[in-house]
């Protein structure tokens, strides 16, 4: 009798910690409408995106062309911010085209992540287990992520013969 009741309490034990174990995998499952949404926007987006990204690569262009033309009109400052472009501005575009995918995520999600940051990638680690559960695609996010690296070399080689010089102007 105590071995019937021992085996009953190991399976009654078993089969709720594997509803525990169950549960923490589909942590990351959200409605077929998420996936709909989201790969509208990551769709819809993505052309924004770079298209955003070329408007910067054609200031940068053009600010490297007046430089050349006319060094001393520019500021330190504006030099600093020029040559910083290419550091923190470029990815601008990319922090907010992934913020767009984490306002849906939380939509579905009913929570509001805690995410206080202005990194694109803290973004992106947040979002993607939701992703990879859901099975969106993930082309377009990493073409948009490989153009951004691109066009940061692109202004990188602009920017090459930009000097700051020591002095106060």
């Amino acid at each position: 009798m105590i071995k019937k009741f021992i085996i009953l309490f190991l399976i009654v034990l078993l089969i709720a910690l594997s509803f525990l174990f169950f549960k923490k995998d589909d942590k990351y499952k959200l409605p077929r409408q998420y996936k709909i949404e989201i790969q509208k926007v990551i769709e819809n987006e993505a052309p924004k995106t770079k298209k955003e990204i070329d408007e910067i690569v054609e200031d940068v262009k053009i600010n490297v062309e007046k430089y050349k033309n006319n060094p001393s009109s520019f500021t330190r400052d504006e030099l600093i911010d020029l040559v910083s472009i290419p550091d923190d501005y470029i990815y601008s575009p990319l922090f907010y085209y992934y913020l767009r995918l984490v306002e849906i995520t939380e939509k579905y999600t009913k929570k509001e992540s805690d995410l206080a940051t202005d990194f694109y990638i803290d973004l992106l680690e947040y979002v993607y287990p939701y992703l990879i559960t859901n099975k969106i695609d993930l082309k377009k996010i990493n073409e948009v992520d490989d153009y951004t690296e691109y066009q940061r070399k692109i202004i990188k080689n602009y920017l090459k013969n930009v000097k700051i010089s020591d002095t106060e102007e």
